[in-house]
């Protein structure tokens, strides 16, 4: 093969899925990193030449997509199509963008506990799209008997959206617009909880799947024509 050709960082990612049900099998978030550091351990084994920047590697536990209400609709949020998103917690949010308003994330309450709430940040491109500011509240249909209540607490900026961070999931940088064949155009996207509301996050979605993704960045610089067969 033509090595030059070749990235000199890829990532590797691997994605592991979850079933939650509270509470005798939820996952601390010290326990997350089990399976990243199984597959680093057997990489190196295997001699497959890996990243030295922590920065690169990174774990996402996020949820399916469901549809956000908004309370409080201005006339521009309530022309929006139908918008539905994902709860996300993604490791090394802060190594990839800056807070430029409010504050990060860091409470959440369960519904088991009473009505669900999690605080949230958005990225710059999601707040324009959808009309938020901090402070905004919202809704999101989950299966909870009643609406999960989201409060945005922090606008993000994405350092570099070309960065495999965001290039894995585009919905985690800037909302998508779905337009299918034969049913309404919708908007999709990401939002982001802190490691605090990772236990709340599991509990209020229990009983579904959780896809939980690993990025293991490959370091390509000095692969031998051996190494790439």
């Amino acid at each position: 093969r033509d090595l030059h050709s070749f990235p000199t960082r890829r990532s590797s990612d691997l994605q592991h899925t979850i079933y939650p049900d509270y509470p005798d099998s939820l996952v601390a978030t010290d326990q997350l990193a089990a399976p990243e550091q199984a597959l680093r351990t057997e990489l190196a084994s295997l001699g497959v030449p890996l990243s030295t920047d922590q920065a690169d590697y990174w774990q996402n536990l996020g949820t399916s997509q469901y549809v956000v209400g908004f309370p409080n609709a201005t006339p521009a949020q309530a022309a929006l199509p139908t918008v539905r998103t994902a709860l996300n917690y993604r490791t090394g949010l802060t190594g990839h963008a800056d807070l430029v308003r409010g504050a990060l994330p860091d409470s959440a309450t369960s519904p088991a506990a009473g009505p669900g709430f999690f605080q949230i940040a958005v990225t710059e491109q999601t707040a324009a799209t959808f009309h938020l500011s901090v402070g905004a509240t919202l809704t999101l249909a989950s299966a909870a008997t009643t609406p999960i209540r989201l409060q945005v607490t922090g606008i993000l900026k994405v350092r570099d959206p070309s960065d495999d961070f965001w290039g894995y999931d585009p919905l985690a940088a800037a909302p998508g617009l779905i337009v299918p064949r034969n049913s309404p155009a919708h908007w999709e996207s990401d939002f982001f909880v802190g490691q605090p509301e990772v236990g709340a996050l599991q509990e209020a979605f229990s009983g579904g799947a959780l896809p939980l993704v690993y990025a293991v960045p490959l370091d390509l610089a000095h692969l031998t024509s051996a190494q790439a067969q």
